[in-house]
């Protein structure tokens, strides 16, 4: 996941209807810490944090060494996008989309690593899923899918430049362990933009021809006219 977009400005939007400012939500979500936590030497010592992360985040220089280290920290208190389960972790991407939620979940050998954002130019969702181990790091990427592409990436072993016959092949048997874990994906998920992306997912391993597939930078996909 990548992107040329200049989130040093400040409004973002956290998965609600409007942008709001990183530094307002900061506050939001220190209010909402102290009325859970009423006691008085922590409301002077946050009166005090806000004050130094107000005079930092509302500098150019806010989304670099600010939001990068503060946004795990309020991630609890954060409002989800639609469709990011409660215990997702949120970091910031101050050269990508900003606020990025990612989780993982278990399927049938192995797991899948997902991530969410809202920033410009949209929502969007991407997921990989590793097989070998429960552990998504220790795993082989065997899936990957965006929400705003139009096919699945199977595989590592891509090749620099396009369009150029895929270096191995999909048996029946992998196509069949593919759709077992996206179905496995489907059951614990029920975004809309996950939802889409997942039952495109399905439909394209249902008629894959895994024998006739187009190399890419990342791996392969299904040949398109």
């Amino acid at each position: 996941m990548s992107g040329n977009h200049n989130f040093a400005d400040v409004p973002i939007n956290f998965g609600g209807n409007q942008e709001q400012p990183l530094a307002r939500l900061v506050v939001t979500s220190i209010k909402q810490y102290v009325i859970n936590k009423p006691m008085k030497k922590g409301i002077v010592t946050l009166s005090a944090l806000i004050v130094s992360i107000m005079v930092v985040a509302l500098t150019p220089v806010g989304p670099i060494f600010v939001y990068g280290w503060l946004v795990p920290i309020i991630g609890p208190l954060m409002p989800k996008p639609e469709g990011v389960p409660s215990h997702a972790e949120a970091s910031f991407q101050w050269k990508g989309y900003g606020v990025v939620w990612s989780w993982e979940d278990a399927v049938s050998g192995g797991c899948a690593q997902w991530w969410a954002a809202e920033g410009s130019p949209g929502p969007a969702r991407g997921v990989d899923i590793f097989e070998g181990s429960r552990n998504c790091e220790d795993g082989v990427r065997t899936m990957s899918r965006l929400s705003f592409e139009d096919t699945t990436s199977y595989g590592t072993a891509g090749i620099d430049w396009s369009n150029k016959d895929c270096p191995f092949t999909l048996t029946e048997a992998a196509i069949n362990r593919y759709r077992n874990q996206v179905d496995d994906l489907r059951k614990l998920n029920n975004g809309i933009l996950v939802t889409r992306m997942l039952d495109a997912m399905q439909s394209e391993l249902k008629v894959i021809d895994g024998k006739n597939l187009i190399a890419q930078q990342n791996g392969c996909r299904i040949a398109q006219d």
